[in-house]
């Protein structure tokens, strides 16, 4: 190779090397103190996308699951105020009891009759307000539909239902009149019915939410394994890949020191 003046031939390659080192260096400098392997698009244009996408679902499913937990809620909410109707109705059947029986004075029916009444009315008052974010859920027949998926029309309907006619019902007999405990026993069963059919039914749908919590649960646990993979830098090897690019950065300056005075030495030595 001739000896040149104006360009330094031998420090060309070094300044190079020296360059992209520093390059790739801020680059794990950047991944590090982020602690993402994808900080912006030029890094991994694919993994990028496939990135957002699934933290766009991490989202979508926690939403979901939250959805549910308000969905189980309803069930629970129903279920229990059913409950106490069923309790009602058993103390109301227990009142019937009495009075169909020839043994109670005049006056134990009178009070028999008025606390009859009164479980009528709180079963009347259950019904009319039982409400969950202003949704009856005892006093109307509809169902809510629970957005329980990620997806349009992944959802869990809960069916309400009207029990007004629980209480309105028992209310239209005459417990003290001519057979009035009779009907009142009769009815009384048949409400037991109707209202443990419906408690079942509430079970039932709050089983399905539970399960399909569980399973959002899991999938969005997985998506975050996934994204985590796909974005999540390895602190480990980029700690190693940053000391190897400083070992190269130390061993590239000094051979660029000796490369940047080689022609200057060449002169100094050929006189």
């Amino acid at each position: 190779m001739g000896l040149r003046i104006h360009t330094n031939l031998f420090a060309l390659p070094t300044t190079r090397h020296l360059a992209q080192t520093a390059e790739e260096m801020r680059a794990s400098v950047q991944r590090l103190s982020s602690g993402l392997r994808i900080v912006s698009g030029a890094d991994d244009p694919s993994g990028l996308k496939m990135s957002e996408r699934m933290r766009a679902g991490i989202r979508s499913t926690k939403g979901a699951g939250r959805n549910i937990e308000q969905g189980i809620a309803v069930a629970r909410l129903a279920e229990a105020v059913l409950a106490e109707m069923n309790a009602q109705l058993a103390r109301a059947k227990e009142i019937a009891l009495q009075v169909a029986t020839g043994t109670v004075a005049k006056q134990d029916l009178a009070a028999l009759g008025t606390e009859f009444d009164q479980v009528v009315g709180a079963l009347t008052q259950i019904a009319q307000t039982t409400t969950f974010n202003g949704i009856h859920l005892l006093s109307s027949e509809r169902t809510i539909d629970i957005q329980a998926g990620i997806d349009a029309g992944e959802t869990i309907p809960i069916q309400l239902v009207d029990a007004r006619n629980v209480g309105e019902s028992l209310g239209q007999i005459d417990l003290l009149g001519q057979d009035g405990g009779d009907k009142a026993m009769t009815l009384a069963d048949r409400m037991i019915e109707f209202v443990s059919r419906v408690r079942g039914k509430f079970g039932i749908v709050e089983n399905r939410l539970e399960s399909a919590l569980r399973s959002s649960q899991h999938a969005h646990d997985s998506l975050q394994v996934s994204e985590s993979r796909i974005r999540d830098a390895d602190l480990a090897f980029e700690a190693a890949e940053l000391f190897r690019l400083r070992t190269a950065q130390a061993l590239g300056i000094g051979v660029h020191r000796v490369a940047s005075f080689n022609p200057g030495q060449i002169v100094y030595y050929t006189g």
